[in-house]
């Protein structure tokens, strides 16, 4: 568990043909040991639709109903539907160590789709948009105190 800033963001595809955000996380502070500056991994992005296998891409209809033309931008929200991470977002990560095809160095991802990252708002909170029921999930400063010390 971290919380850092958010240095990078990039898109990539991984293995068979999964869009990912890839997130450069600076280190503020850990449960126990973490490396400054942390790559991390997440489901979901912003892919070129010409980089889509072409069974995916015939699936697509763009907003007129036609078919999505390949030089647009496919917007893969992944399985917890958070909103893509900004450069600059302060976070919160739940994370694991994560490798596989197309994965590079040392990497983490989330331990759960629905729960890995949570974002600072401005009262200070840590803020998980609602997954299925639209309820957002709040980590404040005391809890995320406690979980950093927690052993």
């Amino acid at each position: 568990m971290i919380e850092g800033t958010v240095r990078s963001v990039s898109y990539t595809m991984l293995g068979d043909a999964i869009p990912s955000t890839i997130m450069e996380v600076a280190v503020i502070r850990s449960r126990g040991t973490a490396p400054d500056l942390i790559r991390v991994y997440e489901s979901g992005g912003l892919i070129p639709v010409s980089d889509l296998p072409e069974s995916d891409r015939n699936k697509l209809t763009a907003v007129d109903g036609k078919p999505m033309p390949t030089n647009a931008v496919f917007d893969h929200l992944g399985a917890g539907a958070a909103p893509h991470p900004r450069v600059g977002d302060v976070v919160v990560l739940f994370l694991h160590r994560f490798s596989g095809p197309g994965v590079e160095g040392l990497a983490f991802a989330g331990i759960d789709a629905t729960y890995t990252r949570f974002t600072k708002v401005a009262d200070g909170s840590y803020v998980r948009a609602g997954k299925d029921d639209g309820v957002d999930q709040v980590l404040n400063e005391a809890q995320l105190a406690t979980a950093l010390r927690v052993s």
